[in-house]
């Protein structure tokens, strides 16, 4: 009887031959690192940078413009499909002969 493996079974991180990999390449993991030590030397600057980002977050309005962005996908695919269309239908016109 052949014996199915769930993919926790058969995932690399169960596999003690071979090595895990992370998400991430071992150069961002390095720089984080790095970043990390130079935010709990300073923290200052790095503080008022957060800050500065969260206050900005704040007062655009993201929320009102990702409605917009939804409310204005159906009419653009809609467009693009009708052109898309209407370039099928006129190459495909081309193409075939018309029989008299």
């Amino acid at each position: 009887m052949d014996e199915t493996m769930t993919p926790k079974e058969g995932s690399a991180s169960n596999n003690p031959e071979k090595p895990s990999k992370g998400i991430f390449p071992e150069e961002w993991k390095e720089a984080w690192k790095q970043l990390e030590e130079r935010v709990r030397q300073r923290p200052g600057p790095h503080l008022l940078m957060a800050f500065a980002i969260g206050y900005l977050l704040q007062i655009i309005p993201f929320e009102n413009l990702l409605v917009l962005a939804v409310k204005l996908v159906r009419p653009i695919l809609f467009l693009v499909c009708a052109f898309q269309l209407a370039k099928y239908i006129s190459k495909r016109s081309n193409s075939v002969p018309v029989s008299e």
